[in-house]
């Protein structure tokens, strides 16, 4: 039980038992931060007066749900909408959710969720209520860096919500730039010649023995990850791949020891999710084990090469979300990716979208967004007993359970 400490129209500060002091707001909704993106990928910024720090501030517009008697009770994505017209004088006709989470933990309990707003139309002023004096600022996406820092010279601030909003539309800014840069291309390039990684023969014999023939035309897609566990996502991701793109076989390759060192469920246990996950997609689909045998710890660009070496011909697609490319830069010898395979990459709901390219060949897929599903998300539910109905295949559920792969912490 938390002592009220003072009490305003807005805000109330509170103390608990062990003498933490923090402020809650009046209205119990929350708030939302709107991410606007035009249709020519410029950004929607504002500028307002904020007395706590005596200047202007370059902010996202934002709001607070449910913050008087007439909108009491408002959906997220309400609100939302709502506060990006008073403030910028745009509609949006998608509100995507993109995260949520508590913008100052130590100092107050409130939480945010943010949402990307595109299709924008313009159809009132915009500029706040009564109350506010907004300027809007229209930016190139490709300029945002810029305008950011001349808007900090003549003495704004940033709020540094604005950099996370940024991530998720995948600029690039002064305060994040990515190591490796990335390119994106309506096609892969073709691989003809790869060389492979030297890998001593008895390994290779080995490694060829449990190794999937190659298909006739030798495209094959590679789905890769920890699968812990393997989801709908994953199911769907694989029929879509099947369905739309030119490939022969899809081989789901779950990752032994994983290089950042993500703790995993015995490797053994993996392989049965994957083969009860995928196995309502028929014979094109195999479950590969190839990473028991290769070195430790697991990279793709060593399996990629061993699949070249034991499978002289193979055309291999790797297909990866949208959500991993941030964490290109890390992978080991990521510039030899584009040489030992092609590269898809499928938008997921949340993740940044890829709009700052530079030189690793990769082609967007555009045939539908991956729904913001994860395993993590999914194993926090199955330990605290929360439901996780629709988010996996019923075979996958019952080996959990029976092998109880996720007790309570």
């Amino acid at each position: 039980m938390s002592e009220i400490l003072a009490e305003g129209k807005y805000l109330r500060l509170l103390k608990n038992s062990k003498g933490w002091e923090f402020a809650e707001r009046i209205s119990e909704g929350g708030a939302v931060v709107i991410v606007p993106l035009r249709d020519d990928n410029k950004v929607i910024l504002i500028e307002q007066y904020r007395p706590p720090i005596g200047c202007t501030v370059i902010e996202f517009p934002a709001g607070l749900v449910g913050d008087s008697a007439e909108f009491q009770g408002e959906l997220l994505e309400v609100a939302a909408e709502r506060e990006l017209l008073e403030e910028t004088g745009y509609a949006a006709a998608q509100m995507e959710y993109l995260t949520d989470g508590p913008p100052s933990a130590g100092m107050s309990n409130e939480r945010v969720t943010f949402f990307l707003a595109s299709s924008l139309r313009r159809v009132a002023e915009g500029g706040g209520d009564e109350n506010e004096d907004i300027d809007i600022h229209e930016i190139p996406l490709k300029e945002v860096s810029t305008f950011l820092e001349n808007a900090k010279l003549r003495g704004a601030e940033i709020d540094p919500k604005v950099y996370a909003g940024l991530y998720f539309l995948g600029a690039s800014t002064t305060h994040h730039k990515a190591t490796l840069p990335i390119s994106i291309q309506e096609s892969p390039r073709r691989i003809d010649s790869p060389g492979g990684l030297p890998l001593a023969d008895a390994l290779l014999r080995k490694i060829d023995a449990n190794l999937p023939p190659l298909p006739e035309g030798g495209r094959v897609g590679i789905l890769g990850g920890t699968f812990n566990p393997p989801h709908v996502g994953h199911a769907l991701l694989a029929h879509a791949m099947l369905a739309t793109e030119n490939i022969d076989e899809l081989w789901i390759i779950p990752v032994y020891k994983h290089p950042f060192g993500k703790g995993m469920v015995d490797f053994d246990a993996r392989v049965e999710l994957c083969r009860r996950a995928f196995s309502k997609l028929g014979d094109k689909v195999r479950v590969v084990e190839i990473e028991r045998d290769l070195p430790k710890p697991s990279y793709t660009v060593q399996t990629l090469s061993a699949l070249h070496a034991v499978r002289p011909g193979i055309t291999p697609t790797l297909i990866i979300g949208s959500d991993i490319v941030p964490e290109l830069p890390r992978w080991n010898e990521p510039e030899k990716l584009p040489i030992l395979s092609n590269i898809i990459v499928v938008p997921r709901q949340g993740a940044p979208l890829l709009t700052n390219p530079d030189t690793i060949d990769l082609k967007i897929y555009r045939g539908f967004r991956l729904p913001k599903v994860s395993s993590s998300a999914i194993k926090r539910a199955i330990r605290s007993g929360d439901s996780i109905d629709g988010l996996l295949d019923l075979e996958v559920l019952k080996y959990i359970q029976e092998h109880q792969l996720y007790p309570p912490e």
